[in-house]
């Protein structure tokens, strides 16, 4: 016979999990696919030209959107690009090396090797 409810334990409550605040792509992207799935829904129930003028009426704010949010990596990468360079400038300058001495003269983009 199982055990009187009164006398279940529960398991002990282990470390509190932190959150890592998320990755912020999955948020974009879902709404980017819910926004996409409706576009296709409603055109594919009423293919007429006024229902095309009235979803590209109503979504053209999206692409917008869509540009600033492509804009900011592009423009963190471009900017990154310029520090890293003016760095090995600088670097050179201060120890007075020519650029063969192992500093690279170019920045270093993620994913490839500073000395390959």
């Amino acid at each position: 016979m199982p055990a009187h409810p009164s006398r279940w334990s529960l398991p002990p409550l282990g470390e509190p999990e932190e959150t890592g605040g998320g990755n912020p792509f999955v948020l974009v992207g879902t709404i980017v696919a819910a926004k996409l799935t409706t576009i296709v829904v409603v055109l594919t129930v009423n293919r007429s030209s006024e229902v095309g003028a009235f979803v590209a009426a109503t979504t053209w704010h999206w692409a917008l959107v869509l540009a600033a949010l492509l804009a900011a990596p592009l423009a963190f990468a471009l900017r990154l690009r310029r520090v890293r360079a003016r760095r090995g400038e600088l670097l050179r300058g201060e120890w007075q090396i020519e650029s063969s001495a192992g500093i690279p003269t170019t920045p270093n983009l993620p994913g490839r090797s500073q000395f390959g």
